[in-house]
């Protein structure tokens, strides 16, 4: 049988350098028996996400029928009949809240002589909940630092938007996939934050095609395509999200100013990672018997949770936020959920 490859996610995990470098092979694939199709994705050049797809399983107002619905994706798929066709999109991976639109994801698939194999890629979760923090200021989040990390330790899912769930235990996550297209067709990878721009690349080529294909083809070397913010960045866009910003509240420079002392601005251009090594052991500590599981099902013996800046600047960078969250008063704010 044919095989189609759905990448998932997770967000943050380089997924749009994946969706690039699979953008770039549009006509010019390394490989002959590849086909990337074009219904389901997000419209933009050089980029093959298929976030459309999506959209529209998980029920999201950005989706838009002419880019391509899941009927449209597979009848393009049975009508090339390539033996892997690959689509990819991080946003398939809210659809753990919805077991039917993986049933129908994997059914519609299977109808057209295609079986379905899941990729995941999962990160360190201390790394994935700051740089996810970074990213969701950057669509209206204006929660405290502090309160968004409590209830990812507490529930293990961060829900944002409605519909966007992001899930920290990975083993829930995974099983909700292998329930619908079972487990020997979910493949998890571990994803190093700090390793070099061809890892990545080389490490999703020998997924899909096999060791030899993944030490062979030519990559392109994309890198990142989409760094998180740094601590300014950050403020700035909480500020921005402020339902009562106005006269009295001080903008994200003036308030760091007022925290910092000359010599500690730098921290203010730094990777936003305000975790100290009491936060990143007391977080670690909230999902031992997740590490468990994927160190026993899937072969992950330990994720990637090296600081992402030095420790001083860690804690200069909390210091900050919590004076954000006192004097912009973080903890009333409305989160939209």
């Amino acid at each position: 049988m044919n095989r189609i490859v759905v990448h998932a996610g997770t967000h943050k995990t380089g997924t749009t350098t994946l969706q690039i470098m699979l953008g770039r092979w549009d006509g010019n694939s390394p490989h002959p028996e590849l086909h990337v199709p074009w219904s389901g994705r997000y419209p933009s050049p050089g980029v093959a996400g298929h976030h459309n797809l999506a959209w529209q399983l998980n029920g999201d107002p950005r989706f838009r029928p002419e880019n391509g619905t899941l009927d449209d994706l597979a009848a393009e798929v049975a009508s090339r009949q390539a033996p892997l066709a690959v689509i990819s999109s991080e946003d398939l991976e809210y659809l753990h809240t919805r077991p039917e639109a993986l049933e129908r994801m994997a059914t519609t698939f299977r109808a057209i002589g295609y079986e379905p194999h899941i990729v995941l890629y999962v990160r360190s979760r201390e790394e994935y909940a700051q740089s996810l923090y970074a990213e969701l200021v950057k669509h209206g989040l204006s929660s405290a630092f502090a309160d968004f990390m409590n209830e990812v330790r507490q529930s293990g899912v961060f829900t944002f938007a409605q519909n966007w769930a992001f899930r920290f235990r990975y083993a829930v996550l995974i099983e909700r996939f292998e329930d619908a297209f079972g487990p020997q067709n979910v493949v998890v990878r571990p994803y190093e934050a700090g390793a070099d721009n061809l890892a990545l690349e080389r490490d999703f080529v020998s997924t899909i095609f096999g060791a030899a294909a993944g030490a062979s083809l030519a990559l392109p070397g994309i890198g990142r395509a989409n760094p998180s913010l740094d601590l300014l960045g950050v403020l700035n866009a909480l500020h921005a999200n402020l339902p009562n910003r106005g006269s009295g509240v001080p903008d994200a420079f003036a308030l760091a100013a007022d925290v910092l002392e000359s010599d500690e601005r730098d921290v203010l251009s730094l990777k936003f990672a305000p975790f100290d090594e009491s936060d990143r052991a007391a977080f670690r500590t909230s999902f031992t018997g997740d590490d468990e599981i994927l160190r026993r099902r899937y072969g992950i013996e330990a994720l990637d949770s090296n600081a992402a800046i030095p420790g001083r600047a860690a804690s200069l960078q909390k210091r900050v936020m919590l004076a954000a969250e006192e004097r912009w008063n973080l903890r009333s704010a409305v989160r939209d959920t």
